[in-house]
């Protein structure tokens, strides 16, 4: 199991209690939903709030997870040398018969 530094956790729960103090302080501002939330936590005593982050931070402690597999390595596509490879014909384009325009006489 991976253990979150103490540092970590002491930052994390001094920046939460901070943020949810001032969240509490603006209680008037908040939608309706989040007010009763904010009113709980302003009840809360200074060690009930820090107990609550620890809570959290020990919560967050994740168990080992295996490393992913690597990705498939690509496979180059096979290339061709040019006499190796018959190209397809090109279509011979058709041709409409155009009349010819009558030539004039050569007055002699």
């Amino acid at each position: 199991m991976t253990t979150v530094p103490s540092e970590f956790a002491v930052f994390v729960r001094d920046a939460g209690v901070r943020a949810f103090d001032r969240l509490a302080s603006q209680s008037k501002e908040l939608e309706a939903a989040l007010r009763p939330i904010a009113k709980s936590w302003s009840r809360l005593t200074s060690q009930q709030k820090d107990a609550l982050f620890d809570q959290l931070v020990a919560l967050a402690q994740l168990a080992e997870m295996p490393a992913p597999e690597p990705a498939p390595k690509r496979v180059p596509k096979k290339r061709y040398a040019p006499e190796e490879v018959e190209l397809p014909k090109k279509p011979k384009k058709k041709t409409t018969a155009r009349k010819a325009a009558p030539r004039k006489k050569k007055a002699e």
